[in-house]
């Protein structure tokens, strides 16, 4: 398939979609608090977000970030070359190894709060 054609099949794909009201959706929602969203009217289970286990209302996690956010504030923007929040310590030499079974893990920072990192 020559570039023209594949750039065809992908503009229709997409036509179609957003014919069919797929895209540019929004949640009706007053607040978030399980795996459904409302829009337009209907009540949905969301398979849409990154939530691939489903902890994003897990209390124990919404009160590690916001103690974590309070003690550090919502953007610690600094290049790790020159400066470290103090959570990626605990972060990379114990919890996600514990998690992965690996004596150490690198978190690669984006420029994202420190809960989220």
């Amino acid at each position: 398939m020559d570039a023209s054609s594949f750039r065809e099949a992908i503009f229709q794909v997409h036509s179609h979609g957003r014919d069919r009201g797929h895209y540019f959706l929004a949640a009706e929602d007053p607040r978030f608090d399980d795996r459904h969203i409302s829009v337009a009217g209907k009540r949905l289970l969301s398979f849409g977000s990154c939530s691939y286990l489903g902890l994003e209302f897990d209390p124990r996690l919404i009160d590690g970030g916001v103690e974590a956010y309070r003690r550090y504030g919502t953007r610690t923007s600094f290049s790790r070359g020159y400066l470290s929040c103090p959570l990626y310590p605990e972060l990379e030499e114990d919890l996600l190894p514990r998690i992965f079974g690996v004596p150490r893990c690198c978190c690669c920072r984006a420029p994202a709060s420190p809960t989220t990192s």
